[in-house]
């Protein structure tokens, strides 16, 4: 089942297509009847695991420029920068 982005574990997909979807930043929580929930959990996670873009660290800001990632979530959207542009899933990111 997808909802608003929020694939749930009671998708009945073959396992050889777990590492496919995370060599594609897929995220996935348990089923839970409450989809915001879901979304909660799911936006901890990766925030916790460090799996995120994280626009002020990038590579695309001088090293000295470079800000250290925010201990929080409710840090993270502060930003104004988040704000406008939001995260994304990068498994290629790298935390600070």
């Amino acid at each position: 089942m997808s909802v608003a982005g929020v694939r749930t574990a009671t998708d009945n997909r073959p396992r050889d297509t777990d590492a496919a979807d995370r060599a594609h930043n897929n995220h996935y929580v348990p089923y839970q009847e409450d989809l915001n929930a879901a979304l909660q959990q799911l936006r901890r996670e990766v925030f916790e695991a460090g799996d995120y873009y994280w626009v002020n660290g990038g590579d695309w800001r001088p090293v000295e420029e470079r800000e250290s990632r925010p201990q929080s979530l409710e840090e993270l959207w502060e930003d104004e920068l988040v704000q406008e542009a939001g995260t994304h899933s990068s498994r290629t990111s790298s935390a600070s």
